[in-house]
């Protein structure tokens, strides 16, 4: 601890010598990076991490009087735009934009990723590896892009969709798709007319299918009346589905799903000796039961552990990873060992765990909570 004080304490220190050269915020609503000189008073600096000693950049040769903050990371003054300290040398000045937009995923969340759309009248630009240039940078042109009517149209992960009038762009890359008919249907799923296309990061696979029949199920299933499809390291997984009626989605583990009373997991048949897959359901998004036992699931996990059989008194409490049943107290797949049942409580704000007898810590060796000792 004393160690880590000292460096914060010298981090701070180199800082301050640096923050000399730095007067106030210019725009602090638009950007918090962007600073006035302050012994300089005709000096723009951008300063983007002070906590971890990073350098004010002065801006070479800008007009402070003109000096306006577009976003975060970009600016201008009457003769250039500015990518953070950079002077941007290759666009039309006078019709040159930057449209910084936050994106929405498909179920109208928004994500905490802000996308710039950068164009002037002859081309559409995105940041390529110049930027790392000593102070200029050219924009790297996205070929074949119509400016006025290129749009962003959608965002997963580090891949961005896009469009003009003439065609779709995937990662600013011409795709090979319908631009008409063209839909997206989630982050991993598009279509058009004739094709279902999968997408998963820098890859993509199409399959021929009716699409008129598309029915998204969750963010990594699909299916149409005959087939259900899941995407995974640039393969297809895929199961013949008999009756769509029966297909259950669990919100609690995205992965998993079950059809025709079968149960598969990343678009695979998934087996459990003893599992009746016909009752198998959850119960919050850690436990699920099929009528004769309770299993335990960590998010996402591609296995099931058995916990116990008590199926009619086990509960779980709240949507968490702790439950109950008439003899004992579980975290996830184990027992707390001395926990009472009758009595047990989980304040999830204050993270206590107790029962009337007093509070369980965390143990790291046993991955479980043991009794606090008096």
């Amino acid at each position: 601890k004393i160690i880590s004080l000292l460096l914060i304490f010298v981090i701070i220190s180199s800082c301050n010598d640096f923050t000399n050269q730095v007067g106030k915020v210019i725009n602090a609503e638009k950007s918090k990076y962007y600073h006035y000189g302050n012994q300089d008073k005709h000096a723009v600096f951008y300063y983007s991490n002070a906590f971890l000693g990073d350098t004010p950049r002065k801006m070479e040769n800008v007009d402070k009087d003109t000096f306006e903050v577009i976003s975060e990371t970009w600016a201008k003054d009457k003769n250039s735009f500015y990518f953070k300290n950079l002077k941007v040398t290759n666009v039309d000045y006078q019709t040159f934009k930057v449209e910084s937009k936050t994106l929405k995923k498909l179920d109208n969340t928004t994500s905490n990723y802000r996308e710039n759309l950068l164009k002037d009248k002859n081309n559409v630009y995105r940041l390529g590896e110049t930027y790392l240039l000593k102070d200029s940078i050219k924009l790297e042109i996205v070929e074949n892009a119509e400016p006025e009517s290129y749009e962003l149209i959608g965002k997963q992960a580090a891949n961005f969709w896009s469009k003009d009038k003439n065609q779709v762009f995937f990662n600013y890359k011409k795709f090979d798709g319908d631009q008409n008919s063209f839909e997206l249907l989630s982050d991993y799923f598009a279509k058009d007319k004739d094709n279902l296309y999968f997408i998963e990061f820098n890859s993509s696979l199409k399959e021929k299918v009716n699409t008129n029949e598309l029915k998204v199920l969750n963010p990594f299933y699909i299916r149409t009346n005959s087939n259900v499809y899941f995407f995974k390291d640039n393969e297809l997984n895929k199961f013949a589905l008999n009756d769509c009626k029966t297909i259950k989605v669990f919100d609690s583990n995205k992965l998993w799903i079950k059809a025709d009373d079968k149960l598969y997991v990343t678009g695979e048949l998934y087996t459990l000796d003893g599992l009746d897959y016909k009752n198998f359901e959850s119960l919050n998004n850690y436990y699920f039961s099929d009528g004769k036992a309770i299993y335990y699931s960590e998010f996402n996990s591609l296995d099931l552990t058995k916990v116990t059989n008590n199926v009619s008194s086990f509960s779980s409490i709240k949507n968490s990873p702790y439950a109950k049943d008439h003899k004992n107290v579980y975290y996830k797949d184990k027992i707390i060992v001395d926990a009472d049942p009758k009595t047990f409580k989980y304040d999830d704000e204050n993270e206590i765990v107790q029962d009337a007898k007093g509070e369980f810590s965390f143990d790291l060796k046993q991955k479980n909570y043991v009794r606090k000792q008096k």
